[in-house]
This record gives structure tokens, sequence and C-alpha cells, in this order.
């Protein structure tokens, strides 16, 4: 397995932009870019395990069961538990 395990498919709702995705993160894995959509909101929740999200130049520590927010040209990227490479 590579360090992101991932699954989508369009949300079966009434809101255009929305998409489900299922994602397994490695552990001590540091995403060194972030993306970002035009149009598309996101919001991740944490299943289990804890990480932190980079969202513009704010870090957010995050823990099982909180969620994140993204809001569309929020540029984000992730990390599990490692060695703090982001200040």
């Amino acid at each position: 397995m590579g360090p992101i395990a991932s699954s989508a498919s369009p949300a079966n709702t009434s809101t255009p932009q929305l998409g489900i995705s299922y994602q397994l993160l490695a552990p001590n894995l540091v995403a060194t870019e972030g993306h970002s959509h035009r149009e598309q909101e996101e919001a991740y929740v944490v299943i289990s395990g804890s990480g932190r999200a980079k969202l513009d130049d704010e870090v957010v520590e995050l823990r099982q069961w909180d969620v994140v927010r993204v809001a569309p040209e929020r540029p984000c990227a992730a990390s599990t538990p490692a060695p703090r490479t982001w200040s």
C-alpha cells in the first residue's frame, strides 16, 4: 500500500459540488504540497488516529471524530503523527 489509499464517488445529493471519499493515510505521512478546488468544498472526518491539517498557513491538530471544513480555493494538506515539519 502507498502512503494514501483512496476511494471516491459522487454523492447522491442535490448538491452538485459534493463528493465523498475515503482515504487511509499511512503513519508518518507528511504531504509536501497542498491542493485546493476552485468550486468544491471539502469536509474531512478523522475516523481513527490523529494527524494535522494545514489550511493556508494555519496548522490544526486533529483527533478521532474531529471534522475540518475546507472552503473552495483554500489550500490544504495533511500529515499523520510524525516529527513536526510545519511551523
